[in-house]
């Protein structure tokens, strides 16, 4: 690469690395939109459950886990005997 080539690369990095300095500015810069900003009420953080059986679900699920199990071993019992 020649060092004319580097330059110009080097210089176009720098351009672009002082745009996004700008706008990074620009963006941290605070606005001055209210004069008096209005007290905003502090929030409660409300721990949202995820999922969980209930009880009724827990036995539903035991009953057919159960069915499901009897199955497979009546299947296999067959299996063998033949």
């Amino acid at each position: 690469m020649s060092a004319a080539g580097r330059r110009a690369i080097i210089a176009g990095t720098k351009k672009r690395w002082a745009a996004i300095k700008a706008a990074k500015a620009a963006a941290e810069a605070p606005a001055a939109v209210a004069a008096t900003p209005k007290a905003t009420p502090a929030r409660v953080q409300v721990t949202v459950k995820k999922g969980g059986l209930t009880a009724a679900g827990r036995q539903a699920l035991s009953i057919a886990m159960k069915e499901r199990w009897a199955a497979k071993k009546k299947a296999t019992a067959k299996g063998k005997a033949a």
